[in-house]
């Protein structure tokens, strides 16, 4: 009887100790994958970060250097502002700032300075937009032509825009000021990514009510559409992430 029950203490011992080694195996595993999805998503913000950059770079030169073929897609299409393609500059370095995971109080100071200032500059633009009142800021490095296509305010961007800019300006703002909330960048990412996703199958299917063609107002340029769906990507990215990482470090 005895020799029974030590038996059964034994393989009770040997079945816990093959459950923790299956159990350890397995969290082992999830770790592994839980770090290669980090880098893969990391690695693809990164990219859209440096396009995103390029893109707002290459349309700036378009305007200094007054060529048209860099402002916009296709010369009959609305053209990305100068102002527009400065903002995405400035985003696209936030994002990839993001990707480095820079530990650094003077980077995080600028960001949030520059997250900021993107959110003021456009509501300012909003406010001009609604009360027909210009605020010059849109003519300070370069001066749009009259008769621009589908340009209702030489320089200021489109209202989407406007809207765009500022969720991304607060979804670095979010970031920022308490890490734990990055959830807030995935469903910041998804507005921004559908603003910009439907004004692109507007230009695609010549459908001008898509891209945001309102009477008396600017519509969204080509380009700009193409930018707000990468960095509407690349938010979401950055906000799922924060359950890749919580799966890693467990």
């Amino acid at each position: 009887m005895k020799s029974k029950n030590n038996r059964e203490k034994t393989n009770r011992q040997n079945t816990n100790r093959q459950n923790t080694n299956r159990l350890n195996t397995n969290r082992q595993n999830n770790k592994i994958k839980s770090k290669k999805r980090l880098n893969y998503s990391s690695l693809i913000c990164k990219i859209i970060a440096i396009i995103v950059m390029m893109a707002g770079i290459t349309v700036m030169l378009g305007w200094i250097f007054d060529v048209p073929v860099l402002k916009s897609i296709i010369p009959t299409w609305v053209s990305m502002k100068f102002i527009t393609a400065l903002s995405f500059v400035t985003c696209g370095f936030l994002i990839y700032l993001f990707t480095l995971k820079i530990e650094n109080e003077y980077l995080e100071y600028i960001s949030v300075v520059v997250s900021f200032t993107l959110i003021l500059l456009m509501m300012v633009f909003f406010v001009s937009v609604l009360t027909g009142i210009s605020t010059s800021i849109e003519n300070l490095f370069v001066k749009e032509a009259p008769g621009a296509v589908k340009t209702a305010g030489l320089g200021v961007p489109a209202i989407p825009t406007m809207a765009c800019f500022i969720l991304i300006g607060l979804s670095q703002l979010i970031f920022l000021l308490d890490n734990k909330r990055k959830r807030g960048l995935l469903w910041i990412g998804i507005p921004v990514m559908i603003l910009g996703m439907v004004a692109v199958v507007g230009y695609i299917v010549d459908r001008p009510a898509l891209y945001y063609t309102w009477e008396g107002f600017t519509s969204m340029a080509a380009n700009t559409a193409i930018l707000f769906t990468l960095i509407g990507l690349s938010l979401i990215l950055l906000g799922k992430n924060d359950e890749i990482i919580d799966n890693y470090n467990n």
